[in-house]
């Protein structure tokens, strides 16, 4: 979860430098889906939200503890938020 707290968070050389730290750890290669989603924020390309939704639901489904609600509203507000941080980004950048 530090991945969506990072890819989150306000843009900043901490956040920026956090990320990048976090992109080589080991253990990170347990969750591919959040990988993915840090590197679409360490590199400055377009994605497409579908792919990201469904990398998302099958990387949810591995997490045994949560309900189908939980999964339900985790992936919501990630790709609610994740919107909203792509489309504030895009509008400071011009």
């Amino acid at each position: 979860m530090q991945v969506i707290y990072l890819v989150l968070s306000p843009y900043d050389k901490e956040q920026w430098d956090q990320m990048q730290r976090l992109a080589t750890e080991k253990k990170l290669e347990q969750l591919p889906m959040f990988k993915q989603l840090l590197k679409l924020f360490i590199t400055k390309e377009i994605f497409h939200f579908a792919e990201l939704k469904a990398g998302l639901e099958a990387e949810l489904a591995l997490f045994a503890e949560l309900t189908d609600e939980e999964r339900k509203l985790t992936l919501t507000l990630t790709l609610t938020l994740t919107l909203t941080l792509t489309l504030t980004l895009t509008r400071s950048a011009s």
